[in-house]
């Protein structure tokens, strides 16, 4: 079995640059909340349509349901983990200079955060109606 450097260019070992061995597990966390995305936004879809009473009453009563609640949470923790991953490979392509890329990934990873801390405090309240 051949050595990692021996498959490395001369200018990528001078250079430092090479794999960050951090590329697979990040494809396929993408690839896993997009099938878990798929199921859970169908389910959601249905019920919308089917199961989700139209007044705010109703709709409070529907997520009080622990069942309910936790398909809710899981399907917006998942979106936007899957939004979090597809942000940073953007940033990391098309953001040249690296401390911008750096103030711009640290920015959304603190802004998903956010986003998900809200998203299970306003669960935890809706509970407690």
């Amino acid at each position: 079995m051949q050595n990692a450097n021996a498959k490395r260019s001369n200018m990528s070992k001078a250079r430092g640059l090479g794999s960050a061995q951090g590329g697979t597990s990040h494809w396929w966390h993408q690839r896993l909340t997009s099938v878990a995305l798929t199921f859970l936004g169908l389910w959601f879809l249905y019920a919308l349509a089917v199961h989700i009473p139209h007044t705010h009453e109703g709709v409070v009563n529907w997520m009080q349901n622990a069942w309910n609640m936790s398909l809710v949470l899981l399907t917006i923790l998942a979106a936007l983990y899957h939004g979090a991953l597809g942000l940073q490979v953007i940033i990391e392509d098309y953001v040249h200079t690296e401390w911008v890329k750096m103030a711009c990934i640290y920015t959304m990873k603190f802004t998903f955060v956010f986003m998900w801390v809200t998203t299970i405090v306003a669960a935890i309240r809706i509970q407690s109606l």
